[in-house]
């Protein structure tokens, strides 16, 4: 699980946490319910942090990986909260893939 979980590149203070995870690594873990539960633990640490970005970002991760597995309707829940969180960010290419994710859910019904 190293791959999917570590610290990015920069300078950090002793009490900063970073957890990087792309939503394409998802197809490298052959138990989908340990994609959950990675997913789940690392919300929960960036809304502890007060990290947005990571939050936006985990939300949209557990959208991906629920369309992954055929839940089109709970991945399009968590695409829209990381959306509305992007927004009010104003992150323009974090934005842009959510929506193309969240019409490919809205297609998949």
């Amino acid at each position: 699980m190293r791959n999917l979980i570590g610290s990015t590149a920069g300078d950090f203070s002793p009490n900063q946490v970073r957890i990087t995870f792309h939503p394409r690594s998802l197809e490298f873990i052959s138990n989908p319910e340990l994609s959950y539960e990675v997913l789940a633990k690392a919300l929960t640490i960036d809304r502890a942090i007060g990290n947005r970005q990571g939050e936006a970002t985990r939300l949209g991760n557990l959208g991906y990986a629920h369309m992954l597995k055929g839940n089109a309707k709970k991945g399009l829940e968590y695409s829209k909260q990381a959306l509305s969180i992007f927004e009010q960010m104003g992150a323009k290419n974090q934005i842009e893939e959510i929506k193309k994710n969240i019409q490919t859910m809205i297609q998949l019904g």
